[in-house]
């Protein structure tokens, strides 16, 4: 999308994202058992990276938990926002892009939920953040990532140029408009919010990858494959399924 870089998402769309994405960024006691559980069965250390942490409800969630915890996020925006919900200074908070920035430290967990990494760039991106990851893993530490699944052969008969309304209520409408780039695998996809107080844009781009592409990614540095499951109770992911919960480890 022209005039979209790495922080633009976040920048945008922080002072209402809580709000926005209330389901997605909730720190269910689904995840949080999982997501403790990997940071406690590494080296002892109980360090957790949030790479696009956002405005870190999971990650002082993980805090409050007594995890040693650090979010990540290309927006200062989004940390910024992170610092207010985070009053007693349990996590700390770090500014960098993932793909390109150097990580400081070792750590027991990485993860990346949401849709944060398939929104990192295309696959020379993601295959950068993986290996720049996998140098921060302490031994024995685990990277979990969570993403959509979509079968690209169906994807852009879909959404390529559709529009559609993705919220409405008496005094406000949600429309959505996407356009795929089949030739660069990329998804570009506008939010547009329109309420009494004027209109908002809310633009992302993503790079779907798949359960194979992954794995690749993942071996290519080192990394072992340990779960795929389609959800956070743990069922094993199966071809067709819309989620994967990846979970990867150093050896």
């Amino acid at each position: 999308m022209k005039g979209y870089d790495a922080n633009t998402f976040g920048d945008v769309i922080a002072d209402i994202y809580d709000a926005h994405y209330a389901l997605e960024v909730a720190p269910s006691k689904e995840k949080l058992a999982v997501l403790e559980g990997l940071a406690r069965s590494g080296t002892g250390m109980r360090t957790v990276l949030d790479v696009g942490c956002g405005t870190g409800w999971m990650t002082k969630a993980l805090a409050e938990r007594g995890l040693d915890v650090t979010g990540l996020d290309s927006s200062q925006e989004m940390l910024l926002k992170l610092r207010q919900n985070d009053l007693a200074g349990l996590v700390t908070c770090e500014h960098g892009d993932v793909t390109k920035d150097p990580i400081d430290g070792r750590y027991d967990l990485v993860y990346l939920l949401f849709e944060t990494f398939i929104m990192l760039g295309n696959h020379t991106a993601q295959r950068a953040a993986i290996e720049n990851i996998a140098g921060a893993l302490a031994p024995g530490g685990a990277l979990l990532i969570e993403i959509s699944i979509m079968e690209l052969d169906k994807w852009s008969d879909y959404v390529d140029s559709s529009v559609r309304v993705s919220a409405m209520t008496a005094d406000h409408v949600g429309i959505g408009v996407s356009r795929y780039d089949k030739s660069a695998g990329r998804l570009d996809y506008q939010d547009i919010l329109i309420s009494e107080s004027g209109i908002r844009l809310l633009p992302v781009t993503m790079h779907p990858t798949s359960p194979a592409e992954l794995n690749e990614m993942a071996r290519g540095v080192g990394l072992r494959k340990e779960a795929h499951w389609s959800d956070w109770a743990g069922t094993k992911y199966s071809k067709g399924m819309p989620s994967l919960v990846a979970v990867y480890r150093r050896g």
